[in-house]
């Protein structure tokens, strides 16, 4: 007689942390009907100077480097669980950012948390990594400004967590490769090293149609918004194909990596990602580079906005226009103004434009909760009078 089924039996993982980390990802099959909208958050920035991260894959590299190999040689998943979870996502068709949100959900994120948070009694790494979620309304969502679609927090702690990474999931079809080069291109201190960095060449790259570049600003300064107003170092913007990893520092200097991808060819699905014209991640899989941002995010303290050259004062983060045109940027105090204490928010009236950013208080948004972007939250209430304070 076969024994009872128990759920509660922890699984014999048999697939390796480095196996699972380094395996690449998988390409996204496009529905035949999708949506082309675009974001027109209030919470958008836009960077005062733009680079290009040039030496992420070195960083990866070098950090893979430093894991144990007792770390990488522990098995932390189930081959079944992995193959049943690609195979599904290979197959599954996206129409619409929450399509792609779930396919990252279903295959990146419960791979990567294996590996990283030891999920499912799956054993830890020897360094701490932050865990990769989405985000959601709730004790951790009222403490940040935004609405984006994943976050990493803190692994550590009680509740609320920190938030220590800001990702964003947009549509393929619309972000694109050759969108993002170009708002690159046209930036202030465009420093491209492509000859020593990747495949591509530059000048070969194609024009992209004026509706990407337009999608593609949209979804930069949105990422960057998120970053600055809750004071975060990191972020990731993903469109499961392509994938752009961002590093801020004070002053709006934003760093971004390429678009990278590192999906193979599938018969009927993808002639695989260098043959759409991703950059090709050289030495380490998207995963991988996930795994290492966890682990630089949850070691990487909070990065509020401050003037810069020792000016007195308090910055100015203006909210969007709730339309394309380009976000503003953020504003330095005038050189007479003493301003408020460093790190504080002045208590400006919504109407004069002031945003938010996290300070040594917390987070503080000043004006309705409409202003939010987020106002699929509950469609039952009103909250235009409702303030949101610490």
């Amino acid at each position: 007689m076969a024994a009872p089924f128990n759920a509660w039996v922890q699984p014999a993982f048999d697939l390796f942390h480095d196996d699972a980390l380094m395996h690449p990802t998988l390409p996204t099959l496009i529905a035949d009907v999708v949506l082309q909208s675009t974001t027109r958050s209030v919470y958008r920035l836009h960077w005062n100077t733009i680079a290009i991260w040039n030496d992420l894959s070195a960083r990866v590299i070098q950090y893979w480097n430093s894991v144990p190999q007792l770390d990488k040689q522990t098995n932390v998943i189930t081959i079944g669980e992995y193959t049943g979870r690609f195979n599904r996502v290979g197959f599954s068709r996206a129409g619409n950012e929450g399509d792609i949100t779930a396919i990252i959900l279903d295959f990146v994120q419960p791979v990567q948390s294996s590996a990283a948070n030891g999920t499912n009694s799956a054993p830890q790494p020897s360094d701490r990594h932050s865990i990769l979620q989405q985000w959601t309304q709730g004790v951790e969502g009222n403490a940040v400004a935004g609405c984006p679609d994943l976050v990493m927090r803190s692994e550590y702690g009680y509740a609320p967590h920190r938030v220590t990474v800001m990702g964003e999931v947009k549509n393929p079809w619309q972000v694109t490769l050759a969108g993002i080069d170009q708002i690159v291109r046209q930036g202030i201190a465009y420093r491209w090293i492509i000859s020593n960095l990747l495949e591509n060449n530059l000048n070969n790259l194609p024009q992209s149609p004026p509706r990407e570049v337009l999608a593609s600003r949209l979804a930069l300064e949105q990422i960057y918004g998120y970053m600055v107003r809750n004071g975060k170092v990191y972020g990731v913007l993903t469109t499961m194909k392509g994938w752009s990893f961002l590093r801020r520092e004070n002053g709006g200097l934003l760093y971004i990596t390429p678009m990278f991808g590192d999906f193979q060819a599938r018969q009927g699905i993808s002639h695989g990602a260098a043959y759409e014209g991703y950059y090709v991640s050289h030495g380490f899989s998207i995963i991988q580079a996930l795994y290492y941002l966890s682990a630089m995010a949850e070691a990487t303290d909070n990065l509020p906005e401050t003037p810069i050259g020792g000016r007195a004062g308090q910055v100015t983060l203006p909210y969007a226009g709730n339309s394309t045109t380009a976000a503003p940027m953020i504003q330095q105090p005038p050189p007479a103004n003493p301003g408020f204490e460093l790190g504080g928010l002045a208590p400006a009236p919504a109407q004069d434009g002031q945003g938010h950013q996290i300070g040594y208080q917390g987070v503080q948004i000043l004006g309705g909760y409409d202003q939010s972007g987020c106002a699929h939250y509950d469609e039952a209430f009103n909250y235009r009078d409702f303030q949101f304070e610490p």
